[in-house]
């Protein structure tokens, strides 16, 4: 791996960027995105559900809430500082009902296999924003297929198309090189990778999508974000505010442009 791609991972699992990025599109979407989620997808009463790359809890607590008191959700993350703060903002009725579990993506069999896990085990498997940092998406998509109940259902969220277009013209104006891994799981990633592999493992696929626009109103929104992304270039930091500072000396606000897509796929294939 290149010293830009070790970049690339460090910055994806540093919980304070995560934080800042995930407060920056929140406080100016147009649309609640945990909110669309969850209009569009049913969670039984007592199902048990395994969420991976948690993060600090955006969909988490939505899944607590609907599995009700039977059932369970195990939110699992590569980070422990991660999941502490996610364990800190769960009320604590709902505790009895929430396994956090500290493990890589890509390793996770392992560990649930470690904890006394017998699988099929889970009725879904849930990931919003995260399956693309998988080392080998094929094969993680393979255990999220043994680790199902028959019945079960795997739910991931994810960009696809002109996904950040505005902001990444804008950056590449400046001379920010934005790397070819992001730009696949920016707009390519749903498409050639999820949903060529659900079709063919599922009976059933459900396809939603939605433009979510993120209207910043302020020069430093625009660089916080950037600041905390994943292609955020320290080299070209004064080109790029004398740009963003130039669009709004015209305009009110910089309008960004999430371009989203879930995937639902039922009913695993025998």
């Amino acid at each position: 791996m290149n010293k830009k791609k070790e970049n690339i991972s460090t910055r994806s699992r540093r919980t304070e960027l995560l934080e800042t990025r995930i407060a920056q599109n929140v406080g100016a979407q147009k649309i609640d995105l945990a909110e669309w989620i969850f209009d569009r997808i049913e969670i039984e009463s007592g199902s048990k559900v395994l969420e991976l790359c948690s993060g600090t809890g955006a969909q988490t607590l939505h899944l607590i809430n609907r599995v009700g008191e039977t059932g369970h959700v195990f939110p699992s993350d590569v980070s422990r500082k991660t999941l502490d703060k996610l364990d800190a903002n769960i009320k604590t009725k709902w505790k009895p009902r929430v396994t956090s579990i500290e493990a890589d993506m890509d390793s996770l069999s392992d560990v649930l296999d470690g904890n006394g896990f017998v699988a099929p085990h889970f009725d879904m498997v849930f990931c919003a924003y995260g399956l693309y940092y998988s080392k080998n998406v094929a094969e993680i998509l393979q255990e999220i297929k043994r680790w199902l109940r028959p019945k079960g259902r795997l739910v991931v969220v994810g960009p696809f198309g002109p996904n950040n277009d505005p902001l990444f013209n804008l950056l590449e104006q400046a001379g920010v090189v934005i790397q070819p891994c992001i730009k696949y799981t920016s707009t390519d990633f749903m498409f050639k990778e999820v949903l060529s592999w659900a079709a063919k493992h599922f009976e059933k696929v459900f396809i939603n999508t939605v433009v979510n626009q993120i209207a910043w109103q302020e020069p430093t929104d625009v660089l916080t974000y950037w600041k905390n992304s994943t292609f955020y270039d320290s080299e070209r930091l004064t080109v790029v505010k004398k740009l963003v500072d130039a669009h709004f000396s015209m305009n009110s606000e910089f309008v960004n442009e999430k371009w989203i897509m879930m995937i639902e796929a039922k009913d695993v294939r025998k």
